[in-house]
């Protein structure tokens, strides 16, 4: 029994809850749709017919920063300029990180000459921006033809020398890793000629990995063992090849020409003793 009645309990004092829910996602369909019409009567210069409709947006759901920007560039478009500036910093009191606003803020400020408080709005729409951003760009470019803002032009710089390095020393990172890679697969090759008894090619492969200088210390080490490996074989496999030179030319009563294969394989022994 006591469990129909905690059921009960649940569903009759959850549903309020269910429902302010649903009504909240309704309402702010509803403002979405506002907002589309509004667009759609400013973009053909009906701007007191989109006033309305943003206007209704803005009554349904207050919580969205953007329908207040579109308010105000519609007012301002009217002549508005007072309800435009109101729009606008009620924009960022309600989202302090809506960029639009802070940039039709800016130019607000621009065009009735309050270069200072145009400004300060540059300065937090280009602070707030990402790199390579097209209005963070603008901003900058506002910001650095102003011959009063030491200051801000320092900042401005030392943020360009800092992106700088970054690229520099995401170049050099991607050089890097090229150049193991490269190595890498030299070191690969390598190892197909080694299996392969072809020592000369794979200390040919290997002269290259170890020429681009990876900085990976295990490539490294791979490298550097598989040389030594393939020297000591290539030298094994010279050697044989005089002494059997050798051996065919005595079989031959050539003893002259065996001798001077003697010579060779003792000259390779000689060199690789050193």
């Amino acid at each position: 029994m006591r469990s129909i009645f905690s059921l009960i309990f649940f569903v009759v004092f959850s549903l309020p809850v269910f429902s302010q829910e649903g009504l909240k996602n309704d309402l702010k369909k509803e403002a979405l749709e506002y907002r589309k019409e509004g667009y759609r009567l400013q973009s053909k210069g009906d701007f007191k017919g989109a006033l309305i409709y943003y206007q209704k947006s803005a009554a349904i759901y207050p919580q969205n920063a953007e329908i207040y920007n579109d308010i105000g560039v519609v007012y301002e478009s009217l002549g508005n300029k007072k309800d435009a500036l109101a729009m606008y910093k009620k924009a960022i009191e309600i989202d302090p990180n809506y960029l639009p606003a802070y940039t039709n803020l800016a130019l607000f400020y621009e065009s009735i000459g309050d270069i200072k408080k145009a400004t300060k709005y540059w300065i937090a729409r280009y602070r707030r921006g990402k790199k390579g951003e097209y209005w963070r760009e603008k901003a900058k470019e506002k910001l650095l033809k102003l011959g009063n803002y030491k200051e801000v032009r320092k900042e401005i710089l030392e943020d360009e020398a800092i992106d700088l390095s970054k690229d520099i020393v995401y170049k050099r990172e991607q050089e890097r890793l090229k150049k193991t890679e490269e190595a890498r697969l030299h070191l690969e090759m390598s190892v197909s000629l080694f299996n392969q008894e072809d020592f000369s090619g794979a200390l040919k492969e290997l002269e290259t990995a170890l020429y681009l200088n990876p900085q990976d210390k295990e490539l490294q080490m791979q490298i550097s063992d598989l040389y030594v490996a393939a020297k000591r074989a290539y030298t094994k496999q010279r050697i044989k090849h005089y002494v059997d030179e050798a051996m065919a030319y005595i079989d031959k009563n050539d003893y002259l020409a065996a001798a001077k294969e003697i010579e060779q394989a003792l000259s390779v022994i000689s060199r690789f003793s050193r």
